[in-house]
């Protein structure tokens, strides 16, 4: 703390660590529910006894929960302060950055994390959980809140969902436009890689040696300034964090010219200039100012993809100068009777500055020009989405389960296509009396115990969706049996299982004596790392249950997300028909656009619709997966640091 170049510290919140907390409902342990009553002045049920954690929760959800997450997120905001505090005994006025780019990468928020149609995903909200209330934080002016972004190369989209939608949250960026300090932090995610055959080679053993490659990728030319001149345009961020595990290296020339103009620009709030025309509003340019004792800061900012010229209307002294920054050229002026008009060629997010040696000066007006192709190269990319959005009213079965109408015949006690359990007083059969088209369907009786029906393996989605349909009857309605239409596979090695239940249960939909469709659709099943996944029956206990004509899709929509995903599309029209290309083209940078883009096909995919009267299900959770292994621990324990890159400077 004693070196000048010390400006603080960063504490990293992760959904695995300590500095943050895990979910709603952690802390009704019996020492800080003391604490929370007497603080609050409630009364909670059960101060004793093993049932008192379920009678808590019970009451903090049902009766006390915005209380309750307030006074927790109170508490973890003294923390923080305490923590800054002592900072400050070292070195006074050094802040507390609390880096929160892996803050959602825990179980219970990762759920809520994933990409739906319409959006329900509530930031604020999601914080809240985690014990953190940027409202109490903020009052704290030497604690600054960074805002995340998660830098990742996209190898499949299904593996960045959460990515996409943390960089692209708007509510984010007003929660720390909202406080003193903005600042952002850029998270570069590791790439690694196991060498099994390596450690196989290993002098101690391989089960003694684990060998594992990172590596930090960099963007490449411009896109590697992106998110540095887009934290620029949305927060005017005054501090700017970039780094993960390592320092990133590479594509450093592309970042050059700003990093020297941005370390030039004072650590102060600068004021945004609108434009006097409605349509310069709406382009991807930012003007900011600031003025300070006998001079002022002009910055113009390019946050689009696109070169672009602008004209900057000056009033100031007549003979006043314009002084570039960073490793700028000399600006391009022209002197009018009542103004200077600064004229400017900008690059795809680019950002370029003047000093002005007058305090008087004034940004009058100022306009954009972007090429007149911009529009048409966005209207032919909405046009193609729409193509590929309608085609889903239609979707095709995926064409990967063997014998899905059981029509081939049972060989010995064999059916082909499917493996299933045995146990005293069930049978799987294939009856020929009963069946909804064809000659034959599979039939599950039990008296008592658990029977399982098993497809063979089928391959991942690659869309992370995947939809069972299935025929099913029973023969008599008064008595449900208990059965799930489930998915299971490994998942990184531990049992993967999904399931969604029919028949027994009130809340469940119920089994009919004739036959009728029924569909389990999963729309959040990881990509990565699962493997061996089959689709499967499992009668849970007695009853006779009969199963036909099975299909799965990897491109099911319920009706309520296709009409969301074309009004959003025709929203995005909208905005590039008024002229608001940028947003236009922020539309099509995000998850369900590119999920499109790499999912569809153009041309529609025609398919005969099994049953438009259909009963649809909903997943239910999975069960428990298995306790992670030492390795596990291990990687969760590895440093994730974050390295600071560069801020504009004390004046």
């Amino acid at each position: 703390g004693h070196h000048r170049s010390f400006g603080g510290l960063a504490l990293q919140l992760d959904g695995y660590g300590y500095a943050q907390l895990p979910g709603p409902m952690w802390g009704i342990d019996d020492r800080t529910i003391e604490q929370f009553q007497q603080d609050r002045n409630l009364d909670l049920p059960a101060d004793k006894g093993q049932d008192r954690f379920r009678l808590r929760s019970q009451f903090l959800k049902e009766q006390a929960l915005e209380t309750w997450l307030l006074w927790r997120a109170e508490k973890m905001t003294d923390l923080y302060s305490d923590m800054q505090k002592t900072l400050s005994e070292h070195h006074q006025g050094a802040k507390l950055f609390l880096a929160g780019a892996l803050m959602f990468d825990g179980p219970i928020t990762k759920e809520s994390l994933h990409p739906t149609l319409p959006e329900k995903f509530d930031i604020g909200k999601e914080m809240l959980h985690l014990g953190i209330e940027p409202s109490l934080i903020k009052k704290h002016k030497e604690i600054v809140l960074l805002r995340p972004y998660r830098i990742a190369p996209t190898p499949s989209l299904a593996s960045q969902p959460i990515n996409l939608l943390l960089n692209r949250a708007s509510t984010f960026d007003q929660i720390v436009l909202e406080s003193d300090h903005a600042a952002s932090l850029f998270f570069h995610q590791p790439n690694t890689l196991r060498l099994p055959s390596f450690d196989a080679q290993s002098p101690f053993g391989a089960e003694n040696t684990q060998t594992l490659l990172v590596t930090h990728l960099a963007p490449a030319g411009w896109s590697n300034r992106k998110r540095f001149v887009h934290s620029l345009a949305v927060l005017d961020a005054q501090s700017m964090f970039d780094g993960g595990w390592m320092l990133p290296l590479g594509q450093e020339e592309a970042n050059r010219s700003f990093v020297e103009l941005y370390r030039q620009l004072p650590a102060k709030p600068f004021k945004t200039v609108k434009p006097r025309s409605k349509h310069a509003q709406e382009q991807p340019l930012v003007v900011r100012t600031l003025r300070q004792t006998n001079q002022t800061f002009v910055y113009v900012v390019n946050d689009s993809p696109w070169s672009c010229s602008a004209e900057i209307r000056i009033i100031a002294p007549h003979d006043c100068v314009l002084s570039p920054l960073g490793e700028q050229l000399a600006p391009t002026i022209r002197r009018e009777s009542d103004a200077t008009i600064w004229k400017i060629e900008l690059q795809p997010y680019d950002v370029t500055a003047v000093l002005i040696d007058s305090a008087d000066a004034k940004i009058d007006d100022w306009s954009v020009l972007i090429p007149d192709y911009v529009s048409a190269d966005l209207q032919r990319s909405v046009d193609a989405l729409r193509i590929r959005a309608s085609s889903l009213r239609n979707p095709q079965p995926v064409d990967n389960l063997t014998n899905a109408d059981f029509e081939l015949s049972q060989k010995e006690s064999r059916i082909p296509g499917w493996i299933f359990g045995k146990a005293d007083g069930s049978a799987v059969t294939l009856d020929r009396q009963q069946k909804r088209n064809g000659n034959q369907s599979l039939n599950l009786q039990s008296s008592k115990n658990v029977i399982w029906v098993r497809s063979e393996p089928i391959p991942t989605p690659r869309t992370g969706r995947l939809s069972v349909w299935a025929w099913l009857r029973i023969d008599d309605e008064k008595n449900q049996p208990p059965l799930r239409l489930a998915i299971e596979g490994k998942l990184h090695g531990k049992v993967y299982y999904r399931y969604a239940l029919v028949g027994d249960g009130a809340s469940s939909p119920q089994l009919k004596t004739e036959w009728a469709p029924y569909l389990f659709h999963v729309n959040d099943l990881p990509v990565d790392g699962l493997t061996d996944l089959r689709v499967g029956f499992d009668l849970m206990g007695s009853g006779n249950v009969w199963i036909d004509d099975v299909q799965i899709f990897d491109l099911w929509f319920y009706e309520n997300e296709r009409d969301e995903l074309l009004k959003n599309i025709a929203l995005a029209d909208f905005q590039r028909q008024a002229g608001r290309l940028a947003q236009c083209q922020r539309f099509l940078g995000g998850y369900w656009p590119r999920f499109l883009l790499e999912h569809v096909p153009v041309e529609p995919r025609l398919a005969s619709n099994p049953n438009s009267n259909r009963t649809t299900i909903q997943p239910l959770p999975n069960r428990p997966d298995k306790k992670p292994s030492n390795w596990d621990r291990f990687k969760n324990m590895l440093p994730k640091k974050v390295w600071p890159f560069h801020q504009k400077k004390e004046k």
